[in-house]
């Protein structure tokens, strides 16, 4: 029998964050065809993933980089209590984000994948990004942890329970890995110029192509046929 009160907090979302070893930035730059002016018109005006400019993770001179980014992706997924003998992250696509200072990125999702990841290229001091859920359980009574003046808030503290929003702080060189499902964005940068925030990417996992006998997970794409 419990002597105290306790709160067992289940099910929590899982957000890894590192550093990567090694001086990236100038081999980054150096990918000019990958670039692009954020003021141009497009559909997402600061990601190059829907400017035709998302396949960075094959160039071949970016492997050691991407292999870092693999390994600690594998680092997670272990840490998870993920089989990683069973199923390997495959990057799907990769692609820059380069803002003007002050640019916001709106809150979003990756449809496609099961993992994203972001690796910073260059933020400035209190650069930040923050993540939303928007079905979360502990939401006892609709409405009662959106934000409201201290007047009028059903909430007393902001913690792991009453709380839709989390938001962390990011440095150059850290690396981001998240469920792809799971609605991020961030506000503007201090600072002023235009530059390449970061390195963003999409990941997929898919079993090994011996296992053909397992009825979850995504069949390896060695077995795949078009008709």
């Amino acid at each position: 029998m419990l002597e105290n009160n306790q709160i067992h907090p289940l099910f929590p979302t899982a957000i890894y964050q590192c550093s990567i070893d090694g001086n990236w930035n100038d081999l980054l730059h150096s990918k000019t065809e990958f670039q692009f002016d954020p003021d141009l018109p497009g559909d997402n005006t600061i990601t190059g993933e829907t400017r035709d400019k998302c396949l960075l993770h094959h160039e071949e001179d970016l492997n050691d980089f991407f292999f870092a980014i693999s390994s600690q992706i594998i680092e997670c997924l272990d840490g998870a209590g993920i089989r990683t003998d069973r199923l390997s992250p495959h990057i799907m696509k990769a692609w820059f984000t380069i803002v003007n200072a002050k640019d916001n990125m709106t809150m979003h999702t990756h449809a496609c994948s099961d993992l994203s990841f972001v690796y910073y290229v260059h933020v400035p001091p209190q650069a930040t990004l923050s993540f939303y859920n928007p079905c979360n359980p502990n939401c006892y009574s609709q409405g009662m942890m959106d934000p409201k003046s201290e007047e009028k808030t059903l909430v007393s503290s902001q913690n792991f329970i009453t709380s839709n929003n989390h938001t962390i702080s990011v440095a150059a060189g850290d690396l981001v890995v998240f469920p792809s499902n799971l609605n991020h964005y961030f506000d503007g940068d201090s600072g002023s110029g235009t530059y390449i925030r970061s390195v963003a990417g999409d990941v997929k996992l898919v079993l090994n192509p011996d296992l053909t006998d397992f009825d979850t997970g995504m069949i390896h794409f060695d077995h795949w046929r078009r008709f």
